[in-house]
């Protein structure tokens, strides 16, 4: 390598540390304004309990979305992207937790009898060496549903906690009854 090459070598590697260090500079300050946020909606609404979950549908924002759930006296805070919605206790009907595992049957091919005989026998090779085992897929949802009353139309609010709470963990912190637990 002569000079030049090593010289434009060294601006690159120095520019592209400084973008990374940029970036890392920059994440670290939203991690800290998003903190700041957090702090500043536990004390607005005196909450005494947060967690996460999973918006399936009765929110204005996307499906599968992470929202956070503030629990304090009287209300329940979702936030999602720096968007608060508020639902009041004294508006809720009732709170139920559905659980529904679901096991379905998954041929996996068999790949390297297949390439073999592609490779022999081409097409109908491949379809000859087709053999497949099934295996089977397992999906467990447990969907917490707020049956609540806004201007005298019922309305609900799911969210999926099958990954992010235990059933004895949504059942205590949202004083669930056990009659309202329901596996489907």
């Amino acid at each position: 390598m002569d000079n030049l090459e090593i010289i434009s070598m060294t601006i690159l590697s120095i520019f592209l540390g400084l973008i990374f260090v940029v970036l890392i500079i920059r994440l670290a300050e939203q991690s800290a304004e998003n903190k700041k946020y957090l702090e500043s909606l536990i004390k607005k609404y005196n909450c005494k309990l947060r967690t996460n979950l999973i918006h399936v549908s009765g929110l204005p924002i996307s499906n599968h979305m992470e929202c956070k759930c503030f629990i304090s006296d009287d209300k329940y805070i979702f936030v999602a992207d720096h968007t608060e919605y508020v639902l009041d206790k004294s508006k809720l009907t009732k709170i139920e937790l559905k659980k529904d595992i679901d096991i379905q049957k998954q041929a996996i091919p068999n790949t390297k009898g297949v390439i073999a005989s592609t490779s022999v026998f081409g097409t109908a090779g491949a379809l000859m060496a087709k053999n497949s085992k099934t295996v089977d897929v397992t999906t467990k949802k447990q969907l917490l549903i707020f049956n609540f009353i806004d201007k005298d139309e019922h309305k609900q609010l799911i969210f999926d906690t099958a990954n992010i709470l235990s059933e004895e963990k949504a059942i205590s912190m949202f004083n669930i009854t056990k009659d309202k637990v329901i596996t489907i």
